[in-house]
Formats: C-alpha cells, sequence, structure tokens
C-alpha cells in the first residue's frame, strides 16, 4: 500500500518508528514541485512537535577536492560510537537537464551507510548556488521526526553562496585544505563570517607546513571576523582523514559548541530567526510565481524584459511600470 494512502497521524507513527524506507519516499515528495507534495508534507511537519534541544543540526561546506565526504565518514563513525542516530545530507551539484544529483555522496560512504544507525541522502541543489533548497529544510525535519540526533548537511561548495548551508544550521564547519589558496577564497565568499569551526583537512606528510601556514594565515584574519553566535571566535583544526588525526577533536569542539549555545539559550533563538527568514523567503518567491501565472501580468513582465534588451527603458523604470500594471491589474478585477 501507498503510504499517501495511509492517514497522516499514521504516517507520522511510521517514521517516528525510523522507517528509512518512508524517510526516503518523504524526502522525495519534499523535493518535489508539485503542490500538492508540498502540502502533503506541510501536513506531516506541522503535526509534530519536538524538541530543539534533542537535535543538532550541523552544515558543512567547502571547496570540491577538500576531502569533504571522507571526513564526514571518519565524523560519522565517532558520533555513533557515542550511540547517537545520524542523518546525512548530501546536496551534489544538479544535471542542468535533469536536475538531479550527478555525484551520490552514499557511494563515497559506503562503510557509513552500512551502519543501522546511520541514513544518507544525497539530494541535487536544483541549481542553487549554496547548494541549499527549499526541500532541504523539510528534509531535515524529516530526519529529525525518524529519530536521528545529528544531522550533517553537507553543501556542494560551489559559486558564492556557500553560507547558506548556515540557514539551517546550528553550526556551520569549513573544510579546505593547506597551501591551495582556500584562505583568500573563503574571505572572498564570506564563508568566515559564518564558519564555527575551520577544518584544515589532509594535513598529514609533506603538506603539513603547508596546513600550518595556512592556518596561521586564517587566524590572524579571524580576529577581524564578528563573534559567532556563541560569542566566540571561530576555531582552526588542522585534520587528517586519511590518517584520522584531528577527528577526536572535531567530535569535542561540536560538543562544546552545542553544550555553550543551549547553556546560553541561543538554540532556539537562532532556529527561530532561520524560521523567519525562510517564511519571507518563501511567500515572495511563491507570491511572485502566482502573479507571473496571470496571463495578463506574464505578458507585461516579457514586454517590459525585451524593451530592457533592446536598451529602450533601464531596469529601475520597468521595475515601476510592472509593479504599477499589477496593482492597476488587481484593482480593474475587484471592481468587476
Amino acid at each position: 500500500m501507498s503510504y499517501r494512502n495511509l492517514p497522516i497521524d499514521q504516517v507520522l507513527s511510521l517514521l517516528q518508528q525510523g522507517d528509512k524506507q518512508l524517510l526516503a519516499r518523504l524526502i522525495t515528495c519534499a523535493e518535489s514541485n508539485k503542490k500538492s507534495d508540498q502540502i502533503y508534507i506541510s501536513e506531516i511537519l506541522s503535526k509534530f512537535k519536538y524538541s530543539a534541544n534533542m537535535t543538532r543540526r550541523i552544515g558543512i561546506t567547502g571547496s570540491p577536492g577538500v576531502g569533504k565526504s571522507s571526513l564526514i565518514e571518519k565524523i560519522g563513525f565517532e558520533l555513533i560510537k557515542q550511540g547517537r542516530k545520524l542523518a546525512v545530507l548530501t546536496i551534489d551539484p544538479s544535471s542542468s537537464l535533469t536536475r538531479g544529483s550527478i555525484l551520490g555522496d552514499k557511494t563515497r560512504m559506503v562503510e557509513l551507510s552500512k551502519e543501522d544507525l546511520v541514513f544518507i541522502r544525497p539530494s541535487p541543489s536544483k541549481n542553487h548556488l549554496g547548494g541549499i533548497s527549499e526541500g532541504t529544510r523539510s528534509n531535515i525535519q524529516l530526519c529529525e521526526i525518524a529519530g536521528f540526533q545529528d544531522i550533517l548537511i553537507e553543501t556542494v561548495g560551489i559559486g558564492q553562496s556557500e553560507h547558506e548551508v548556515s540557514s539551517v544550521s546550528d553550526m556551520t564547519i569549513w573544510i579546505g585544505i593547506g597551501g591551495a589558496g582556500d584562505e583568500l577564497q573563503g574571505i572572498k565568499r564570506g564563508i568566515m563570517e559564518w564558519a564555527d569551526l575551520m577544518l584544515i583537512n589532509k594535513s598529514d606528510g609533506s603538506n603539513i607546513a603547508k596546513s600550518t601556514k595556512t592556518k596561521n594565515e586564517l587566524q590572524s584574519v579571524i580576529g577581524f571576523m564578528p563573534f559567532r553566535k556563541n560569542n566566540k571566535k571561530a576555531e582552526i583544526l588542522l585534520t587528517s582523514a586519511l590518517e584520522n588525526q584531528g577527528i577526536e577533536e572535531i567530535i569535542k569542539k561540536i560538543d562544546f559548541f552545542f553544550q555553550d549555545i543551549l547553556n546560553n539559550n541561543k538554540l532556539i533563538s537562532t532556529r527561530l530567526d532561520q524560521e523567519i527568514q525562510f517564511f519571507n523567503q518563501k511567500w515572495q518567491k511563491e507570491i511572485l510565481q502566482e502573479l507571473l501565472l496571470q496571463k495578463e501580468i506574464h505578458i507585461k513582465h516579457s514586454e517590459l524584459i525585451n524593451l530592457i534588451e533592446s536598451k529602450k527603458i533601464d531596469a529601475n523604470s520597468a521595475s515601476i511600470q510592472l509593479q504599477e500594471f499589477i496593482f492597476a491589474h488587481f484593482k480593474d478585477r475587484k471592481s468587476k
């Protein structure tokens, strides 16, 4: 029987029992662009009341090739040693044609994916530069309903919006490597303003000197960065997934960070701020989509784009014209 034929309360009950197959299907539903699917997921999420103190959302970002997946696998094994249930949501670059996930991190975390306490789900970024799509937030909440205590969100690490992962995370971890210019890129993209913990990975063998130099350079810049949500500056660690170096220290930093923001009542306030930010983004986007479904508005919008392209009007004037047209359109409809 399809889960869609079951009462919502029964689906919620099965999910709370940790049904991974159901969780995977619901995540597929959450990633759908169909309005009916979005409403269905909203109904499930609205029925579940959870304590924010019970879960930890950790965003992990960094450029391709820095060993994010290898490091996540090592971190994952340490977390499940503590008996914690772990969900890893890996957001891959999307195919521009199919919008499907290209890489599939589950194939890169083979050993971790075999563990009973672990759920790994690769998802397409759907061309969102920062890797965070609208479905990501719902996916995190679905994993929490299914009883997963630690949610790791790995993003593509491409483009100018890497820091978007912090909009759905309690803690943000940035991963780079020594001597590759990552420190400068981190400053350029602003990720240093969002990172709570910075890891210089592949710090082994002949790379140790380069990694140490990179750490020192980053450390000198961090002094100019704003304090994070726990009123502290980002910390920097040298790590090696290959040699299993620094992994226990990462876990200690994660544990300390969450204990700190819980003691200072920052966790709930951070999530509330994120919820409001998401609400403002979502209603604006959906209203715009609905407006452009109106035939007359869609035509006017296209006409103005053509005028901008032919340099017959500037963007600011076109925007004013479109606003006036929209207001007049609904005023006329109301008077009829």
